[in-house]
């Protein structure tokens, strides 16, 4: 019997190769697909506090230099009492609708401040602090790229690391 000299074919060793390099390609996709979302929360949020920001400036160039005042107690736009989970959407008083359409949500949506970020605003009407708290995903994001809006207070080595904007005198809030 005679063997066919033209047979063709991939070896084992061929194969594996190939398996192995698919693999390793599947798996900086799927890193790379799970940093853009990290950044796209990140970049959500950051648009969010800068969109409050320029209602808060609006409101403050009509009412003579004041903002929406919360009696210096924080308020956010979710309960951060853990008995009772609800979503506020005016935390920040006064805002809604003449200043800004409606206050946006946090693209993860925590129905309190336990279990995911949300947004918090605290003023006497002088001064304000608008911050994204209890943001612990974003934290590595923040310390490349925008160190000076990490919260004095929260930091990124605190518990409820958190970020934002705020006049001077609203900094230790």
């Amino acid at each position: 019997m005679q063997k066919n000299k033209h047979l063709s074919g991939f070896t084992l060793v061929e194969l594996l190769i190939v398996i192995s390099l698919i693999a390793t390609l599947t798996a900086i996709i799927i890193a790379k697909v799970s940093d853009s979302r990290k950044n796209a929360n990140y970049l959500k949020r950051l648009s969010d506090i800068n969109q409050i920001e320029l209602g808060l400036q609006r409101y403050s160039a009509i009412n003579l230099g004041k903002y929406p005042s919360t009696s210096e107690v924080w308020l956010s736009s979710a309960t951060c009492v853990a008995q009772s989970a609800t979503v506020n959407t005016d935390f920040v008083p006064g805002l809604v609708p003449t200043y800004m359409p409606s206050l946006p949500k946090d693209p993860e949506k925590a129905t309190d401040c336990l279990n995911g970020p949300v947004y918090m605003y605290k003023s006497n009407g002088r001064k304000y602090k608008l911050i994204v708290y209890n943001d612990k995903k974003d934290v590595d994001v923040l310390l490349q790229k925008n160190k000076n809006m990490i919260d004095p207070i929260r930091t990124s080595t605190s518990t409820t690391p958190s970020f934002g904007v705020w006049l001077l005198g609203g900094k230790n809030y």
